[in-house]
């Protein structure tokens, strides 16, 4: 298997399982999905906002384009809102790796 071939597989693996993530969250109360627990970032919605922003911050270093200043959890209030980022996050690393 070529490089690029392995690096598509890769991104296309890793975007499954953050999907069946989602999946599984939809099942959440937003009290659930907000609630602030004793792990790494704090409450799902924070956790899932860090893994989209370091998405977007690896994508914007292989275009070797300036960091942007970090986004903060608080501009994605909601899961929805959140869920547009991490779907047009998706788009643009796979149409990289592609």
């Amino acid at each position: 298997m070529q490089s690029v071939q392995m690096f598509q597989k890769m991104f296309e693996y890793h975007y499954a399982l953050f999907d069946r993530v989602w999946r599984s969250m939809e099942s959440l109360s937003e009290e659930q999905y907000h609630q602030d627990l004793p792990y790494s970032r704090g409450s799902l919605h924070n956790q899932l906002f860090h893994v989209i922003a370091t998405d977007r911050a690896w994508l914007r270093g292989l275009h070797e384009l300036p960091r942007k200043p970090r986004l903060d959890p608080s501009a994605t209030p909601d899961r929805d809102t959140l869920r547009n980022l991490y779907d047009q996050v998706q788009s643009d690393v796979l149409a990289f790796v592609d």
